[in-house]
């Protein structure tokens, strides 16, 4: 028997390939919905990330748990931070107002 966790994950989920598949796939992003990082925010989920070709967005989606899954996938611009400590550059992006470096993903291998 499926419980409505599962339901609720497994719908999410569907609404996620979805998403990709109308608005993305096709473009930069290629042909499939499968993370390419993943950045661990808690002991029970993070940020998942597929990077375009381009090397100029990325797609973000949060996935917490089971009942705590994005619907939507979201869209942000690569950008350059400067870090005045170390007078450097580093690649990362703006999601829900917070700077995200790409140096903190774990890459997934397909």
């Amino acid at each position: 028997m499926t419980t409505t966790i599962e339901q609720t994950r497994e719908t999410k989920l569907t609404s996620l390939k979805e998403d990709f598949a109308t608005n993305y796939a096709g473009r930069e992003y290629g042909e499939t919905f499968e993370p390419h990082g993943t950045l661990t925010e808690c002991n029970f989920g993070g940020l998942l990330v597929i990077l375009s070709r381009t090397g100029e967005g990325v797609l973000v989606w949060r996935d917490w748990s089971d009942t705590a899954i994005d619907e939507k996938l979201t869209e942000c611009e690569i950008e350059y931070f400067y870090d005045e400590d170390t007078e450097e550059s580093e690649a990362g992006f703006t999601f829900e107002d917070e700077k995200i470096f790409l140096s903190q993903f774990m890459r997934i291998n397909g």
